[in-house]
């Protein structure tokens, strides 16, 4: 009965080790008919590491293998925290679709707050035929429909939530500046329009949004269908950007932009006429860069006066530019003084233009802002554009303007360091003690001085005597004087040698 009894005692405990908790306790409730219910839920179970730290713990004797087993157990499990999952609400209003648009008729309510819905509903309107709506809140970026002003008379407070919810392109500035200050949108921000800075991106606050549509005349629905657009406020400076490169596009399916485009990319499309390009972009007053690299345009863009003023920059890049009109880069010029325009990757041809252009360049600092890695090509040689210049025939007395600044500039250097020496020399004698050398310098200011005496007394006749006190009359005199070196003061003896004791 013994050796049994030893024997069972090790069985029992590969059992309960191999079993699990609750298996444990369901066998023993199942056995007694008694229900056991726990200490604490599990999500307060307190683990081995932190069995330590709780207060009030207390070690049961007798318990040593059954907690070690326990401990074993939470240690090789995970607890994980509950976490609830925020769903999208359904709310039991009526649901009108118009044009496309699902939106919750509002006009039974009096007192309302809406979440984001999980109904595919994007707007909110008054349907009925009389609307009791007296105080809205709205948390998510609902459409709002016109007829909320005008069947909603009695509407007293409307509040739009802080967050990126709120379209600032669309009919929500209208509402808002027709409500005033029923309308509270201090921490709004715009979805569609972004602040950006050098040091953050963010979306813009509703009011700067509302300010910049209604500033520029931008409406919804202006984007071109295959088009990108975006809007942003950069350093101060606002930036429509219509994106619409590698779509095919042509002279011919030229979409229209809006009125408030800024920044237009036409790149790697296959445009052929600069000409029609630009008349078509004549109604386009805050253009400022144009991007229309990769094309086939074949001559550069002529502007007329008044068109594109505020127009800072156009890529050309890439294109079948072959021939540079002259009048067209001084069109550019008149436009705007700050004007550039890039050319680099065209096959231009040498000839007259180049040289009329590069005065332009000298003259308008770059208008061409790539001009230093563009080359042209005179039959098989291939030259950059910025050093090209073409001898003229002698018979016809031509000379280039360019040549010209470049010699009389030459010349001003070989002056300049001319007088340099000879004031150097000049110096050099003077500290050898010999005054008889007369610099350059000193003789082209003493000749101005006598031509501005006589310009002044009007006495070209006759010659004006020399006065002793002039320069020239200094070195002319017989009795010149001397500059000798100043004599060197004599060493002071030391102390030790003059003191007397």
């Amino acid at each position: 009965m013994i050796c049994t009894t030893y024997l069972l005692i090790p069985v029992c405990l590969a059992l309960t080790a191999a079993t699990p908790l609750e298996d444990s306790n369901r066998a023993l409730s199942e056995a007694s008919d008694t229900e056991i219910t726990p200490s604490r839920p599990p999500e307060d179970l307190i683990l081995e590491d932190d069995a330590e730290e709780a207060p009030g713990a207390k070690e049961t004797p007798g318990t040593t293998g059954s907690s070690f087993m326990a401990n074993a157990r939470q240690k090789n499990s995970t607890f994980s925290k509950s976490t609830t999952v925020k769903e999208d609400k359904h709310y039991s209003l009526r649901i009108v679709e118009e044009n496309g648009v699902r939106y919750y008729d509002v006009s039974a309510e009096v007192d309302l707050v809406l979440e984001a819905n999980g109904q595919n509903v994007t707007g909110i309107t008054a349907a009925g035929p009389e609307c009791r709506l007296e105080n809205l809140e709205l948390l998510a970026g609902y459409v709002l429909n016109e007829d909320l002003l005008d069947k909603c008379k009695n509407l007293r407070n409307v509040t739009l939530a802080e967050g990126s919810y709120w379209k600032c392109v669309g009919n929500l500035s209208r509402f808002v500046e027709a409500l005033g200050d029923r309308v509270s949108y201090e921490k709004a921000l715009c979805a569609d329009i972004k602040c950006t800075s050098y040091l953050e991106h963010k979306s813009c606050e509703l009011v700067t949004g509302m300010n910049i549509t209604k500033m520029y005349s931008i409406k919804e629905g202006e984007c071109p269908a295959i088009c990108a657009c975006s809007l942003r406020l950069w350093n101060g400076e606002f930036w429509y950007t219509v994106n619409c490169a590698e779509l095919n596009i042509t002279d011919e399916t030229l979409p229209s932009f809006p009125p408030g485009t800024t920044n237009l990319i036409l790149s790697q499309n296959q445009l052929r006429s600069t000409s029609r390009l630009f008349a078509s972009l004549k109604e386009l007053k805050n253009l400022l860069i144009v991007y229309l690299g990769d094309n086939q345009l074949d001559s550069l863009p002529y502007f007329h006066a008044g068109s594109f003023t505020k127009l800072k920059q156009i890529f050309l890049n890439n294109n079948n530019i072959k021939q540079l009109d002259d009048e067209a880069v001084k069109s550019m010029v008149d436009v705007n003084e700050n004007f550039r325009v890039g050319l680099f990757g065209n096959p231009i041809v040498c000839g007259e233009e180049i040289k009329k252009i590069n005065v332009l360049q000298l003259s308008n600092y770059f208008v061409i802002s790539d001009w230093k890695k563009i080359k042209c090509t005179e039959g098989e040689k291939e030259y950059f554009v910025k050093f090209y210049m073409k001898a003229a025939p002698l018979a016809r007395f031509e000379f280039d303007p360019l040549i010209m600044y470049l010699c009389f500039l030459c010349a001003m250097n070989v002056f300049l360091v001319y007088v340099i020496y000879d004031l150097w020399m000049a110096k050099r004698e003077m500290r050898k003690t010999m005054t008889a050398r007369r610099p350059l310098l000193d003789r082209i200011l003493s000749g101005l001085t006598v031509g501005c005496r006589a310009l002044h007394s009007r006495s070209f006749w006759r010659p004006e005597e020399e006065s002793k006190g002039s320069t020239d009359a200094f070195y002319k005199s017989p009795d010149q004087v001397a500059i000798r070196k100043r004599t060197p003061k004599a060493a002071r003896a030391n102390a030790s040698e003059t003191d007397v004791p």
